[in-house]
């Protein structure tokens, strides 16, 4: 993976193309828009992982996978009722 300078100058790693990744994720699944709606919940960690067994040669973030989600349209909640603050992706199943 190539590397690249960010602002400060300092390497900074590429972020690798998930556009197939997100494709198959867009054909079973469409953003939700408000958090009944979402039939399914994710985190950004199971997204990861989920890429990551398919491709285990990918390095792929968390970082990169929050951009790759929020660039397709997918949204995140806080889930409720939790004792501390998780985030999860809602997605609604086609």
């Amino acid at each position: 993976m190539s590397k690249k300078k960010n602002e400060q100058g300092t390497p900074q790693e590429q972020a690798p193309d998930l556009t197939p990744y997100i494709d198959v994720i867009r054909q079973r699944f469409m953003p939700a828009k408000i958090p009944s709606d979402a039939t399914h919940r994710f985190s950004t960690s199971e997204v990861r992982q989920a890429i990551t067994s398919l491709n285990p040669g990918i390095n792929v973030s968390d970082a990169h996978t929050f951009d790759a989600m929020i660039e397709a349209g997918f949204r995140f909640e806080a889930v409720h009722g939790s004792q501390s603050l998780i985030f999860q992706w809602l997605l609604i199943e086609k």
